[in-house]
């Protein structure tokens, strides 16, 4: 779901891993792989305006249609 290389950065992996403590796992997943990025960023919108994330990818599939039914309401 998102546009890096297939073997994600360091701290993408150690954001993984089973020592980290976080309330929030993906959140910090997201916070780390952003700021691996060619461009870095602090936060998930901002990422999405800079093309980070790519929302054409199936993983947004579900995400998509629950949106567009909702707009269609």
């Amino acid at each position: 779901w998102w546009k890096a290389a297939t073997k994600p950065t360091c701290p993408v992996r150690c954001a993984h891993t089973a020592s980290m403590r976080s309330g929030n796992r993906d959140k910090t997943f997201a916070h780390a792989y952003l700021a691996a990025t060619d461009d870095p960023v602090a936060r998930v919108g901002e990422g999405a305006l800079r093309g980070a994330w790519d929302f054409d990818s199936d993983a947004f599939a579900d995400l998509a249609a629950f949106l567009r039914q909702l707009l269609s309401a």
